[in-house]
């Protein structure tokens, strides 16, 4: 289904505002996501466009550029920021797959890794069926190749934001 990009935008300051749930049960999530979800669908395209132009310029300018949809991809298909979450850069070369089964295996060895992927992951798991059933939440995913260099293998398409819930996504034409 073709959708608009401010759509993308909003997914993008979507998933920003709702770094600030981390750590919240599931109740504290929902209603606080319900609160960001009002606030940034009120947000006109200019304002949308100032939240996301300071994080990475080149960001705003793909969002622009691309035709947007949103439909289901494999997470075969698809892969992470090169290093996402400060994982290991190794475990992000191949597909989303690929860095999933090295976080599983990692944990099923009892191995910890200091940054932002260990740390989430638990509070992610407690509330995946909230995030699964948020539209604004959806991953933003661009054409394989656009962020995602060598060492990395070439996939269909490059998540660029909404790395850690690995779900439906916003896609591009």
């Amino acid at each position: 289904m073709r959708v608009d990009r401010i759509e993308v935008k909003r997914c993008f300051v979507a998933s920003n505002k709702a770094k600030e749930l981390r750590g919240k049960d599931k109740a504290a999530f929902l209603a606080g996501l319900a609160g960001i979800e009002r606030e940034v669908r009120s947000m006109t395209e200019f304002d949308l466009d100032k939240s996301i132009s300071p994080n990475w310029p080149p960001r705003l300018k793909k969002y622009n550029e691309l035709v947007w949809y949103f439909e289901e991809c494999s997470i075969d298909d698809l892969g992470a920021w090169y290093g996402v979450g400060e994982l290991p850069e190794e475990w992000c070369i191949g597909s989303v797959r690929d860095t999933i089964r090295c976080i599983k295996q990692a944990l099923k060895e009892g191995k910890r890794f200091p940054g932002r992927a260990f740390d989430n992951v638990p509070g992610i798991v407690k509330v995946v069926d909230i995030i699964l059933n948020s539209q604004l939440l959806a991953p933003i995913v661009v054409p394989g190749g656009t962020w995602r260099q060598l060492p990395c293998l070439k996939m269909k398409g490059d998540i660029d934001d909404g790395c850690m819930s690995y779900r439906v996504c916003t896609f591009w034409a």
